[in-house]
């Protein structure tokens, strides 16, 4: 059964409106990492550049894109506490570094005690696009 009890440090008041936590599972390798990647698939990137909110310049957001980005942000932190439960987390994205702390301030503020208590690996800026994430998984 789920442990109510249980609070992971990025659990916010947000994510508190779900009524529980499930527990570890049982046998559960202590050596597992999942890997979430930031764009695309926790920000969803191409609707932001789609509803022409990822302009250069001061973009206002409107409330039913507000209302849509705070919902995503309620099932990430559900998917998140689930997986959580199941091994070390980290986030990779191809992005420069900066981007995924600035983006989450700007259109999911309610995940940012997620992003910083978790491993982040950001493309160095020499790095190349097709083997840096390999080189990443190695370490």
């Amino acid at each position: 059964l789920p442990d109510p009890t249980r609070t992971p440090a990025y659990h916010n008041t947000a994510a508190q409106q779900h009524s529980a936590t499930p527990q570890k599972a049982s046998g559960t390798n202590n050596k597992t990492i999942i890997v979430f990647d930031w764009d695309d698939t926790i920000l969803p990137t191409t609707w932001l550049e789609r509803q022409r909110l990822l302009q250069i310049g001061s973009i206002r957001i409107k409330p039913c894109h507000a209302r849509a980005l705070t919902a995503l942000s309620d099932s990430v932190l559900s998917t998140i506490e689930i997986a959580a439960n199941y091994g070390k987390l980290m986030i990779i994205t191809n992005a420069a570094p900066g981007w995924v702390e600035a983006s989450c301030q700007q259109f999911m503020p309610a995940l940012l005690p997620f992003i910083k208590s978790v491993p982040l690996y950001a493309r160095p800026f020499n790095a190349l696009m097709t083997t840096w994430k390999l080189d990443a998984f190695a370490r």
